[in-house]
């Protein structure tokens, strides 16, 4: 089985520059005529653009915006607390998600969303809910 498997080839590099009679020899051996590329190692910095403004200079800083980056909010499913929600009248915030056992920063905002059914009223306090979630609490809440 291992012998059908296909085997890694590395091809050896080129050695360049090592008389007329190699593989790539004599004079410019394939790097040109003048410049950085042509000479020692050849490697030109990343961040030089031959002439054109740096893309670190092209794109705009996030300066005094107070950048607190894109993913500040946690957003749980309503279906994975209705299942663990026995006591009638329980109120769903960050404390008893944490209770539950969900890791929940201080710094992060929590939002619920899905459409399953509470099976006994709850309340819902300092966290941000969708339409569906509202239209469970109420129904819950309602005893239909």
């Amino acid at each position: 089985m291992f012998q059908k498997l296909l085997k890694k080839i590395k091809k050896a590099t080129k050695r360049r520059g090592r008389g007329y009679g190699s593989a790539r020899g004599g004079h410019t051996v394939g790097y040109g005529q003048k410049g950085q590329k042509s000479r020692g190692r050849g490697k030109v910095a990343p961040y030089q653009e031959g002439g054109n403004i740096p893309m670190s200079r092209r794109i705009p800083k996030f300066r005094g915006r107070g950048f607190t980056g894109k993913n500040n909010t946690i957003s749980i499913n309503i279906a994975w607390i209705v299942d663990r929600i026995s006591t009638p009248n329980v109120t769903i915030d960050k404390a008893f998600l944490r209770k539950l056992g969900y890791k929940i920063p201080e710094t992060k905002n929590v939002r619920l969303y899905g459409t399953a059914e509470f099976k006994v009223p709850v309340k819902v306090s300092g966290i941000t809910i969708t339409k569906g979630v509202k239209q469970a609490v109420e129904k819950a809440n309602s005893g239909k």
